[in-house]
């Protein structure tokens, strides 16, 4: 266990987050579910920074106890939209659902198999990927 760095440059879409709802192909929601990924992992995120279009933002991973991670923008920006699997299996579940026109029951009814929220679950994971 040690220090580390990491560092990406690239050429696509970023700053989307003031305009789109937190734009999930926007560079900065690309760093904040990075970073949010590491402290979910254990890592301490000691630094983090989106440089783009001549400005720059530093990202930092805040916690209230007893909720996800959120990711704060430096420059007083919206926070970055990022959700935690439960919340993206619920989202996806809730699209697909709806896309069928049939009648369901939502995510926190106590009736909803758990065998369900599992395997939507699973299936955020890999969206997360």
């Amino acid at each position: 266990m040690g220090n580390y760095s990491i560092v990406i440059e690239g050429v696509g879409p970023h700053g989307n987050h003031l305009t789109h709802n937190g734009a999930p192909n926007d560079a900065e929601a690309h760093a904040a579910r990075a970073v949010r990924d590491l402290v979910e992992g254990g890592h301490n995120v000691t630094h983090a920074m989106v440089h783009a279009g001549g400005g720059r933002i530093e990202l930092e991973p805040v916690r209230v106890q007893g909720q996800p991670w959120k990711i704060i923008r430096s420059d007083g920006g919206p926070e970055v939209r990022v959700l935690d699997v439960d919340a993206l299996a619920q989202e996806m579940r809730d699209a697909y659902m709806g896309s069928r026109k049939i009648a369901y029951l939502m995510w926190q009814d106590p009736k909803l198999d758990e065998r369900e929220r599992e395997a939507w679950r699973a299936v955020a994971l890999v969206a997360r990927r």
